[in-house]
């Protein structure tokens, strides 16, 4: 049997990159250590399996961009810096 007869099972997609202008997805393989993922062009990601678990990965990428976002938004301070003069006319 040669490495092209094997066939690998992805267990989940780690990470999503852009090089070249091509994406490509940080897979992590069933039965083998995170030290074993490998980068893999959308060509390589096949078959229902896979599809649903990219249409996982966006889903969950998504929700955590927007996470990320209200938590930098709920991280800015806005202090109100009105002079003493300005203060007094407000009241």
């Amino acid at each position: 049997m040669t490495n092209e007869d094997e066939h690998f099972e992805i267990e989940r997609i780690v990470d999503k990159r852009y090089r070249n202008d091509h994406v490509k997805y940080l897979i992590k393989w069933r039965g083998y250590p995170d030290s074993q993922n490998t980068l893999e062009p959308s060509s390589n990601i096949e078959g229902a399996q896979e599809s649903e678990l990219l249409a996982d990965y966006e889903i969950y990428n998504k929700q955590q961009q927007q996470q990320q976002q209200i938590l930098n938004y709920g991280s800015r301070s806005t202090i109100n810096t009105l002079s003493p003069n300005k203060y007094r006319n407000v009241l």
